[in-house]
């Protein structure tokens, strides 16, 4: 009896810890993972520093929708490094009359904690921005821009199998410092856009 009983308390642990294993492999165990996405950056301001003095204005900017890919490498069961490739469209609410270009390409790192199916982390981007102003908006500036983008934001992924789930960032910040030309004057007119960054999508274990 008691043998009998030994040998089930025995089978049972075996099949809670082959369970165990399995959820810690779902996302856990995907060392390379591949993400794509919408963004909605929103609320924030912009800010205009042409040549000269006193010569700043600000705007606000109206939500700005767009498209990201990314890829994450685990180096440490705690740190991932990796790239962010981001197509966003932005437009000023009071100066411009269409919307404009912003393409990002950046360098990534997280720190990140696993837990079941779930990674919770924070994410910290940065690298050169173009910013291709819409044609109604350019106004004597040279046409494209350049700058840095720069982005912080907590987030999590929700494996719900074991090569593909979820992720959602939330409340982070989007921070774009874009330098344009001009036409016919020297100096150049500066420009910095800051939003608060949303961004979702599904990603996958490669």
């Amino acid at each position: 009896m008691h043998r009998s009983l030994g040998s089930l308390l025995v089978a049972l642990l075996l099949v809670l810890a082959s369970a165990a294993g399995a959820q810690a492999q779902r996302g856990g165990g995907n060392d390379l993972r591949l993400g794509l996405g919408m963004v909605v950056d929103f609320a924030g301001g912009i800010e205009y520093d042409p040549p000269g003095p006193l010569n700043n204005f600000d705007d606000t900017p109206r939500a700005t929708p767009g498209l990201r890919l990314h890829l994450d490498y685990d180096v440490h069961r705690y740190v991932s490094i990796g790239g962010l490739f981001r197509l966003s469209f932005w437009r000023a609410d009071d100066i411009h009359d269409g919307r404009n270009l912003l393409i990002d390409l950046a360098a990534r790192i997280n720190g990140h904690y696993d837990w079941r199916d779930f990674r919770f982390y924070g994410a910290f981007a940065i690298g050169p921005t173009i910013n291709r102003l819409n044609d109604d908006n350019v106004g004597g500036l040279d046409n494209p821009g350049m700058g840095v983008a720069a982005s912080l934001t907590p987030g999590a992924e929700w494996w719900f199998a074991r090569h593909a789930g979820l992720y959602l960032e939330l409340f982070g910040w989007s921070g774009h410092f874009m330098r344009h030309g001009l036409d016919e004057l020297p100096g150049r007119m500066h420009l910095r856009l800051n939003q608060v960054l949303w961004q979702f999508g599904v990603v996958f274990g490669l």
